[in-house]
C-alpha cells in the first residue's frame, strides 16, 4: 500500500521537484492501541494540534514518539519506505488539493471539522433531552446575557480555559481573548452566563451579526468542573442559548465545529440536538492503511467516521468476524448531511466495502 503514498505526498499544482522542497513536521508515534491493548505504528504528518487529537482516539496514556522536524516530502516516503514493516497506518494532515491528482483509492480523506446547525427550538421529545431539561429544573438553573468586558474576561479565565483543558488537555489551543473582546465591542458577539443560586456555573458566547445565523461560539464550564457538567450546566448553555435566539425571531443556530470521529464526544452530544451537517472543512486528514493487523482492525472498529468522497459526505463503520453488523448500524446512526453510510468488511488483512445505504 505504500507504493500508493508517492503520488499523494507530491500531487501538487507545482511540479515534483518544487513539491519536494516544501517541508513538514511528521511523528513516528508507537505505543499500545486503545481498545485492543496490541502495538501500533503511526506516522502522522501535519499540525501538532491534529497530532494531539489522532493519538488520543488512538493510544493508551502511554507512547513514544520520534519527531521528524521539517522533513522534505521525499524524506518522508523514504523514511516510510524504511519502515514499511513497522508502520501500520500513514496520517496526512493538509489541504484536500493535495489528493486531487492521486489515483491511489486505498485511504480516506477525512474532513478535519464538520460544522453542524440545529433548528430551534430543540426537538424535547427524547429521553436524553428530557432527562437534561429535568436536571436545569431541579437545580433551577437560569441565565442572564450580558456583554461587559469584566463578566467576559472572568468566563474566559474561570470558565472557557480550564474547561477546554479538562476535555483536551494539551491539544486545547484557546481563543485568545483579545479577539473576543473586540467581537464584544463591535456588538457581534454576547455572552450568556448559566447562574446556580446566583452563580455562575457555565456560559457560552455567541455569535450575533446581521443577515447570518447565530453561532454558539464557544462554550465554558466553571473550572472545568465536571459536577457542573452532571447538573446539566453544559446543557443548559445549548438550551438557554435556542430560548433567547427564539426570542429575537431567529429559527436556527449554527452549533460550531466538531471533528468527523463518530465517537467524538462533542459531536455525539450535539447530535442529540438533531443536527444537520451544512458544510465541511477544505483541510482533511488522510487516513493511509499500510499493515492491517489486529490493533489496527480495533482502531477502525472503534472508530466510525464521517469521510469525502465525490464531493459528498458519507459514514464509515467498520467490522470483522467479531462483530455484528446489527450492532454496527445501531452506533452509526444517520443524520442529516450524510449522502451514505457505509459498512466495511475486514477480511484477510484487507478493508472491502460490504454494504452501502442511503441515510
Amino acid at each position: 500500500m505504500l507504493k500508493g503514498l508517492l503520488p499523494i505526498l507530491f500531487s501538487s499544482s507545482l511540479n515534483p521537484l518544487k513539491s519536494a522542497i516544501k517541508k513538514s513536521d511528521a511523528w513516528h508515534i508507537s505505543g499500545m492501541e486503545k481498545e485492543s491493548g496490541k502495538p501500533i505504528d503511526v506516522l502522522f504528518i501535519g499540525e501538532e494540534k491534529t497530532k494531539y487529537y489522532i493519538t488520543e482516539l488512538l493510544y493508551k496514556d502511554i507512547r513514544h514518539e520520534i519527531v521528524l522536524h521539517q522533513k522534505t516530502k521525499l524524506s518522508l516516503f523514504l523514511y516510510c519506505i524504511k519502515q514499511k514493516n513497522i508502520l501500520n497506518i500513514v496520517f496526512i494532515n493538509a489541504k484536500s488539493d493535495l489528493f486531487k491528482k492521486s489515483n491511489h483509492k486505498n485511504y480516506f480523506s477525512i474532513p478535519e471539522w464538520v460544522n453542524c446547525t440545529a433548528i430551534i427550538p430543540f426537538d424535547e421529545s427524547s429521553e436524553s433531552i428530557k432527562s437534561d431539561i429535568r436536571k436545569v429544573r431541579k437545580y433551577r438553573l437560569n441565565y442572564r446575557i450580558t456583554d461587559s468586558h469584566e463578566d467576559v474576561i472572568y468566563f474566559y479565565n474561570e470558565m472557557l480555559v480550564p474547561y477546554m483543558h479538562a476535555r483536551h488537555s494539551k491539544r486545547a489551543y484557546p481563543i485568545e481573548l483579545i479577539k473576543i473582546l473586540e467581537k464584544i465591542d463591535k456588538g457581534q458577539c454576547k455572552l450568556l452566563l448559566v447562574e446556580w443560586d446566583n452563580e455562575p456555573v457555565s456560559g457560552v458566547l455567541l455569535i450575533l451579526e446581521n443577515n447570518k445565523s447565530p453561532i454558539l461560539w464557544r462554550n465554558g464550564l466553571k473550572s472545568g468542573n465536571i459536577d457542573y457538567w452532571k447538573m446539566g450546566a453544559i446543557f443548559a448553555t445549548y438550551y438557554f442559548a435556542s430560548h433567547y435566539l427564539l426570542s429575537l425571531g431567529h429559527k436556527s443556530v449554527n452549533l460550531g465545529n466538531s471533528r468527523c470521529f463518530l465517537s467524538d464526544g462533542v459531536l455525539n452530544y450535539k447530535r442529540k440536538l438533531n443536527i444537520s451537517i451544512k458544510s465541511s472543512s477544505k483541510k482533511k486528514i488522510l487516513v493511509l492503511p499500510v499493515k492491517i493487523t489486529e490493533s489496527v482492525i480495533s482502531f477502525f472498529k472503534s472508530n466510525p467516521f464521517i469521510y469525502h468522497k465525490n464531493n459528498k459526505l458519507l459514514a464509515a463503520g467498520f467490522f470483522d468476524s467479531t462483530a455484528l453488523q446489527s450492532d454496527l448500524k445501531k452506533q452509526i446512526k444517520p443524520f442529516t448531511g450524510i449522502s451514505e453510510v457505509c459498512l466495511f468488511s475486514i477480511i484477510n488483512n484487507k478493508i472491502l466495502i460490504q454494504k452501502s445505504t442511503n441515510p
